[in-house]
């Protein structure tokens, strides 16, 4: 009783606060054993079931120093402390996805590849966590546009229909109407695409029609419920596949689902994407096992977290007795020691051994061919300007919508360069477009929403 005479009820804390609160409280425990599972289970995927069959291809197996190992799992483990605990934020998903498909593969595959010795590996995982630490301390705190932003409209939607529209019907004109199963050769297929619209106002935009636009409705139809967009952005998917022969375009339709799913109701912690990839590897090779094939692990395991580090160790392999190109691509100056074969083209012949294979690398490899090991750090830099601005663009748009609108583009930024992802690829495009989308109406209901995913959140998570 209290001295009013009104008996005093106990307050229970919400669920959900419940849940943030045990979350803080084993965040770094947490941490560590994801970090420990993640690297546990790529070692063991990479030696039993990648090594021994792409050898020949550059993926060699040693037996890592155990010293040396121990140093590259303390080095991510304390990267993956040190980024933002909550994905809130475009930077916050576009630090965690690339650190856990291309960054920390970079520091670990580096101790047990054989195309780079102990030391200089060493050196490879200092450097890669040098940049991310470097890009993580650049982006705390964020920047806004919200007052320069125009006033909501639904004319964002339909300017977008209009452009995608008009790409498309340029695409038919220059390479005619795509197969409606891909036969035969799919690399042929691509490079018989290339020379169509070569040169071509196209080929400018169509990658930020798959790369951006089309996730942005696949988005809208997944979050409001409504079909139409949905099936406009998987279905614009399914033909530039059929056009162009990427696996990477038609695969981004389930990434998309996959990731609207987990992102839609609850607050996803970085560490659970660790956790997450390595669930998906022995996923990858349990359905080997059941089916006895090796599509999976080709699949997930080889193309989408194996291949984007070890080209890391691979350019430091083969342009550490070579010269560098100190950004010549940026017009900079006129010393370009590669302009008679492009740098990827070097590694493919002198790695994968395979002189047609173009070996297009990530940020912390163009940063080594670049400038050595500096370069990872200027290139540090040049991602945090890039994250901020994504940051800026996207402030106010619910955490969710900006995860599932993003993951394409990690997938990007871990296989290609910055001023690849940002001129070719579509950052351009990404930044312009989550500037002119609408902050609510990403619910079915009258307030336009579904749940803690989706409810607009601007404070920051630091």
């Amino acid at each position: 009783m209290t001295m009013s005479g009104r008996v005093a009820t106990p307050t229970h804390q919400p669920r959900s606060s419940r849940q943030f609160s045990v979350h803080e409280a084993v965040h770094v425990p947490a941490v560590c054993v994801s970090v420990l599972v993640y690297a546990t289970v790529l070692q063991l995927a990479y030696r039993y079931q990648v090594s021994p069959y792409f050898a020949e291809q550059g993926l060699t197996y040693r037996t890592p120093d155990i010293a040396r190992y121990a140093l590259a799992l303390v080095l991510v483990g304390a990267v993956a402390v040190a980024l933002p605990r909550r994905c809130r934020r475009a930077s916050d998903f576009l630090q965690w996805m690339p650190f856990v498909i291309a960054g920390a593969p970079s520091i670990l595959l580096a101790q047990y590849m054989d195309a780079v010795s102990p030391a200089e590996a060493t050196r490879l995982a200092l450097a890669v966590f040098a940049s991310l630490m470097l890009c993580r301390a650049l982006t705390v705190g964020g920047l806004s546009l919200g007052q320069l932003r125009p006033r909501p409209s639904r004319h964002v939607w339909a300017a977008m229909a209009v452009v995608v529209g008009l790409v498309y019907l340029n695409t038919l004109l220059l390479a005619g109407v795509p197969d409606l199963l891909i036969s035969g050769d799919v690399y042929a297929v691509r490079a018989e695409f290339g020379l169509a619209i070569e040169g071509s106002l196209v080929a400018r935009l169509l990658p930020s029609v798959y790369n951006v636009v089309n996730p942005v409705l696949m988005a809208r139809g997944l979050f409001a419920r409504k079909f139409m967009p949905f099936a406009v952005g998987a279905g614009g998917q399914l033909l530039i596949f059929m056009w162009e022969g990427q696996k990477s375009v038609l695969l981004s339709v389930p990434a998309v689902v996959g990731t609207y799913l987990l992102l839609r109701r609850r607050t996803v912690w970085g560490y659970q994407m660790m956790l997450l990839a390595s669930f998906l590897t022995v996923g990858s090779l349990l359905l080997d096992w059941l089916s006895n094939s090796y599509s999976f692990t080709t699949l997930f395991i080889r193309r989408f977290l194996v291949i984007p580090g070890a080209l890391t160790v691979a350019y430091v392999m083969v342009f550490k007795p070579r010269e560098k190109t100190h950004f010549s691509e940026l017009g900079l100056g006129n010393n370009n020691p590669y302009e008679a074969l492009d740098p990827a083209f070097i590694v493919g012949r002198e790695f994968v051994r395979d002189a047609t294979t173009h070996a297009n690398v990530n940020i912390w490899g163009h940063g080594y061919l670049s400038f050595g090991y500096l370069g990872m750090l200027i290139v540090a830099i040049m991602y945090a300007v890039v994250l901020l601005a994504l940051d800026a663009s996207s402030d106010g748009l619910p955490p969710a919508v900006v995860g599932v609108v993003c993951v394409g583009m990690a997938i990007v930024i871990s296989s290609a360069n910055i001023f690849t992802s940002i001129l070719t690829h579509g950052i351009w495009s990404l930044i312009l477009v989550l500037f002119l989308l609408p902050r609510t109406g990403w619910g079915p209901g009258p307030d336009g929403q579904t749940g803690p995913g989706t409810q607009v959140v601007s404070e920051r998570d630091q």
